[in-house]
């Protein structure tokens, strides 16, 4: 009968879309949530409309703030009903693409002030607010573009057919992979946490403390077997693959290193719905969502404490440091200063700079091929790594980091920018859109998108394809290439035991 069916059942591909069966056919609902997201992005046009011709002030950003407020739970809720889960890869990097840039501004709309390592507090007002405006217009057009791509990708009889020969070839390539990266992983990890724990967390930012090179950088694949292999195995090995991953997530965090930590343990908690070990609901989604949250809030500004007290020669107490502030305030404010990025761009495209009509993005796609290879305007620092350029132009002894934004504006500028963040809505909805029939390959390339390129909300577009490529793509068609061997084997005469697929029975 016909009826309608939520894509996210226990045992199967639980994170996806909203759809409808009728008589075997599959319909998107997607036009209500086209016509609501129009509404959106005209409301948030119309209000920069009317305050145009505003003088700058502090009431005019605290408004503004507000105003993206009330857009990100807007946004959230629609994303949400497009995708069936508010733990579901592009809402998650939707949020996050948020958050890092307006955390600081919801603190202005509720009157917060954080005035310690407050960087954004000493930038001019009408310089703000001129960020803020391109942010309120950007990240709905982002958020068109995610509604518009969240179209069906891969599943049907085919992938139902292929699932078997996929997943003997993603547990193969998952072992591959970890044991080309896991020594590299583990140096690289030993190094960050003895050196904090030696010489404090600053000095994890001090040149030469960290371990660097193309040997490090195969600690990668470390990773992404590990996704590999919890999206694969039999439930009992997946568990295990889960629960690696977490305390990856953590030692990252013990580390100082927030952003990659967190991406971590936010695919973790994706993978064990997607597999099933977390049954789908509304209402269990949003409590899982909240606490992740709050304990996030709680790690983010204790490891900031930890940068700025430990290792200073005196007896620093975490404890007293976190009371002294609010925790949300201070993660709000730590996150959201990414907005600085965007408010340097602007004011320098308005000065001296000009545009790089797509050169950053041009860039990130060549760094696919050896550097001799390249143009040298490639391998300039404006083109190949905005954030080491900005960090140039304004002198600084620290990276400021980038975002999205700011990277579309210093291409683009205003409009131009707007209507590329559309473009990376949908090339980023793509990459980490999991449907309900997607075969097993299909959510090994979603998450190890996540897990890689997650933090690109606070950087640029100059790593991501070449990580992507290496440290995803390579591994898939080794997935591919041993799951063709395991099919043709399949098909002689032989006996192949259940357990060669990770589906049959275990034991010890």
């Amino acid at each position: 009968m016909p009826g309608r069916e939520r894509a996210g059942t226990p045992g199967g591909h639980a994170l996806g879309l909203t759809v409808e069966t009728n008589g075997g056919h599959t319909t998107e609902r997607r036009l209500p949530l086209l016509a609501v997201q129009a509404c959106l992005l005209l409301a948030s046009a119309i209000v920069l409309v009317l305050t145009t011709d505003r003088p700058p002030s502090d009431g005019l950003l605290r408004l503004l703030g507000q105003t993206a407020g009330l857009q990100l739970v807007a946004q959230t809720a629609i994303l949400r009903r497009r995708f069936g889960s508010v733990i579901a890869p592009p809402v998650i990097f939707a949020i996050l693409l948020s958050l890092f840039t307006s955390g600081w501004l919801l603190l202005r709309a509720l009157n917060i002030e954080v005035d310690e390592y407050d960087i954004l507090s000493r930038e001019d007002t009408g310089s703000l607010i001129l960020g803020t405006r391109f942010y309120l217009l950007a990240f709905p057009m982002f958020c068109s573009g995610a509604v518009l791509a969240g179209a069906r990708i891969g599943g049907g009889p085919r992938a139902e057919r292929e699932a078997t020969r996929l997943t003997s070839g993603l547990i193969q390539a998952g072992h591959l992979c970890i044991a080309v990266g896991l020594l590299p992983y583990v140096l690289l990890n030993a190094n960050n946490v003895a050196v904090v724990f030696s010489r404090g967390y600053s000095a994890y930012y001090e040149d030469g403390s960290r371990l660097d090179g193309p040997l490090v950088l195969l600690g990668y694949y470390f990773v992404v077997g590990l996704v590999f292999l919890a999206v694969a195995a039999s439930p009992r090995r997946a568990r295990r693959a889960v629960r690696i991953l977490v305390a990856v997530g953590l030692i990252r965090l013990i580390a100082g290193d927030r952003g990659e930590g967190t991406i971590y343990l936010l695919a973790a908690l994706m993978i064990s719905q997607y597999r099933g070990f977390r049954s789908p609901s509304n209402r269990r989604d949003l409590v899982r969502a909240v606490a992740t949250a709050a304990l996030l809030s709680l790690v983010i500004p204790a490891i900031g404490a930890l940068r700025h007290g430990y290792g200073g020669g005196e007896p620093f107490r975490v404890r007293e440091s976190l009371l002294a502030a609010n925790p949300i305030a201070v993660t709000l404010n730590t996150i959201g200063t990414t907005m600085y990025p965007l408010v340097k761009v602007i004011e320098a495209t308005g000065s001296d700079q000009p545009l790089l009509h797509g050169g950053s993005y041009v860039s990130g796609i060549g760094r696919l091929l050896p550097e001799w290879i390249l143009p040298g305007w490639l391998n300039e620092p404006l083109y190949a790594s905005p954030g080491v350029w900005l960090q140039d132009r304004m002198g600084l002894s620290y990276g400021p980091g980038f975002t999205p934004f700011a990277e579309a504006y210093l291409n683009f500028g205003y409009i131009g920018g707007a209507v590329s963040l559309l473009g990376l809505g949908l090339l980023s909805t793509r990459a980490l859109t999991i449907t309900r029939n997607a075969s097993p390959a299909r959510g090994a390339f979603a998450f190890g998108v996540f897990v890689l390129t997650g933090f690109a909300v606070r950087g640029s577009f100059n790593y991501v394809i070449p990580q992507v490529v290496r440290y995803v793509c390579l591994p898939l068609v080794a997935a591919m290439m041993l799951g063709a061997r395991y099919g043709a084997r399949l098909r002689q005469p032989s006996t192949i035991s259940p357990r060669a697929i990770g589906e049959g029975p275990e034991t010890g």
